[in-house]
């Protein structure tokens, strides 16, 4: 009975001890793939400006409104180049602004209000074991990163190429989601950067994000035109068209 109840008293420590070399684990292999994936940036930027402009050609090509002067060839191509550009924008911009080595100054508001906080300065936080973008983090960089093609590829499969010669409510449509696009692309590109270069900017840049995002993804009824629906009036069988409000 006696070694039943000791082995029953060690199983709790085994099935930590377990849990704590998969947390080392996973944070070692979070930590090569960051590395492999700053390493390999200009591969991807390369990779994203070759595949973006091959589906915005693509899309272009297939544009159903005519494209018979150079404004409107400038008004139907600017857009996507601006969306293909933004976050190697805002990749290079953050990275100027914070160069290898930088320690930035914490911030005066402080968002961890809530639950035991110590307060660190910037040469003690580099020196905890868990600072980094890496653990849990990295599947956030991961995230952040992807989410930007995955928004681009949305855009290009759901929107039509429109230029002026299209009807008002198409160019406008077309130009007000191609501005989301850019400015989203541009913030998660940034949000990416500072999570790499651990700034402490980063939650309240990523809430910004966040914020633009759920935003664009929830559009007033107000912003479309009205629909022209029929009513049909019985007994007569004759068909009215009206306008819904």
């Amino acid at each position: 009975m006696s070694g039943c109840r000791q082995q029953g008293r060690a199983r709790p420590f085994r099935i930590r001890a377990r849990l704590r070399r998969a947390a080392i684990s996973s944070r070692q292999r979070s930590r090569h793939m960051i590395r492999k994936l700053v390493s390999g940036m200009e591969a991807l930027i390369l990779a994203w400006l070759a595949l973006f402009g091959a589906a915005a050609a693509l899309r272009i090509a297939a544009a159903p409104v005519p494209i018979d002067s150079w404004p409107a060839f400038a008004q139907t191509v600017l857009p996507y180049g601006l969306a293909a550009l933004a976050p190697v924008a805002g990749y290079r911009l953050t990275l100027a602004a914070m160069p290898p080595g930088h320690l930035p100054a914490r911030t005066e508001v402080p968002l961890a209000r809530i639950g035991r906080w110590k307060r660190l300065d910037a040469i003690r936080a580099r020196a905890h074991a868990r600072f980094g973008p890496f653990g849990f983090m990295a599947s956030l960089v991961l995230g952040m990163l992807l989410n930007i093609p995955v928004r681009s590829g949305e855009f290009l499969l759901a929107v039509p190429a429109m230029n002026g010669n299209a009807p008002a409510w198409g160019w406008a449509m077309f130009s007000l989601m191609a501005a989301d696009l850019v400015v989203m692309n541009f913030l998660y590109a940034v949000c990416f950067t500072m999570a790499l270069r651990t700034a402490p900017l980063f939650p309240r840049t990523l809430l910004l994000a966040w914020g633009w995002t759920c935003r664009s993804s929830s559009p007033s009824p107000a912003a479309f035109p009205p629909i022209p629906t029929c009513r049909r009036k019985w007994p007569r069988g004759s068909a009215r068209c009206s306008r819904a409000t």
